[in-house]
């Protein structure tokens, strides 16, 4: 379990840098930025090319190196791009959801066992992500959905004080 913290510090560590790194290239014109990209100072701090022995390459191997992070940056960029595009209707849809959100389930709850998908009076479908069980029937429950820290989402039924593990669907 900490390890895949770990593993998300460090993935969004990469992704902020990958970002800051294309939104500083996209704010250069084509010839400096092309000319910039060959240099490894562009990419690296000094103390940092130091740092990882960088200054023992030739001129001719740090130009590669250079070249080949912006190709990668590129990549990266194109491959974001396309998959924002693809999946915009998601996007849209986390985007759109609040940290909590009250409603009711619409209709008669008889109870989830860990593959139940509920319906908001608000127009939201969510569906249960873990593998909670309960056999309790309800009848148009009130129910309160928040975030939590990592990013997941927890249904509470007031009423009953139960929790349920979610992932919106619609």
């Amino acid at each position: 379990m900490f390890t895949d913290r770990v593993f998300r510090v460090k993935w969004f560590r990469l992704t902020l840098q990958i970002t800051l790194a294309v939104s500083l290239g996209n704010s250069l014109t084509a010839d400096v930025r092309a000319k910039a990209e060959s240099e490894i100072s562009y990419w690296f701090s000094q103390p940092e090319i130091e740092a990882f022995g960088l200054d023992t390459l030739s001129l001719e191997q740090q130009q590669a190196l250079s070249n080949w992070i912006a190709d990668r940056i590129g990549t990266a960029e194109r491959d974001t791009k396309e998959a924002l595009k693809n999946d915009s209707e998601f996007l849209k849809s986390a985007i759109e959801t609040p940290y909590r959100i009250e409603s009711n389930i619409v209709g008669e709850v008889t109870g989830w066992d860990g593959s139940a998908i509920f319906e908001l009076t608000n127009g939201q479908i969510w569906r249960q992500r873990g593998t909670e069980r309960s056999r309790r029937r309800l009848s148009n429950p009130a129910v309160v959905i928040e975030k939590n820290f990592l990013g997941f989402y927890i249904m509470s039924l007031p009423a009953t004080g139960q929790k349920v593990r979610v992932k919106r669907i619609r």
